[in-house]
């Protein structure tokens, strides 16, 4: 699994991202160490997915990366960078869906940003004069 994630990263450092992309699909599944290392599989793919563009299948990688995370404060940072995905990738209610409790969590390492784009999206665009 470490020798994927090692693969996929040289093959970005080159600019193959989608063969990255690839090798880390691949390393999905293999189900030996995916407990282990599966959180950073899957952010390592979404990083892949950005570079190409594809944001929605960012946000899906992001999402799996927050499943597979161990910590909560790790939890709520890759949630919020499906979120930002989502948005880039033009579906704000899987972002509102995200940004919702985590700007509602005290607790949340994220709870700020949460709120403040939370507030972005809601807000209407004023006139200008």
């Amino acid at each position: 699994m470490q020798g994927r994630l090692l693969l996929a990263q040289v093959l970005y450092d080159q600019g193959k991202f989608q063969e990255g992309v690839n090798q880390l699909r691949e390393a999905t599944d293999d189900a030996s160490g995916s407990k282990e290392f599966g959180a950073s599989v899957h952010l390592v793919m979404a990083a892949g997915y950005e570079q190409l563009k594809k944001y929605a299948e960012a946000g899906a990688a992001y999402e799996k990366a927050a499943t597979a995370a161990r910590f909560d404060a790790d939890r709520h940072r890759y949630q919020s960078f499906a979120a930002r995905s989502y948005q880039l990738a033009g579906k704000p209610a899987d972002a509102k869906r995200l940004w919702t409790p985590l700007a509602e969590d005290s607790k949340s390492v994220v709870a700020g940003e949460a709120r403040v784009r939370l507030g972005e999206m809601s807000a209407t665009p004023q006139p200008r004069s």
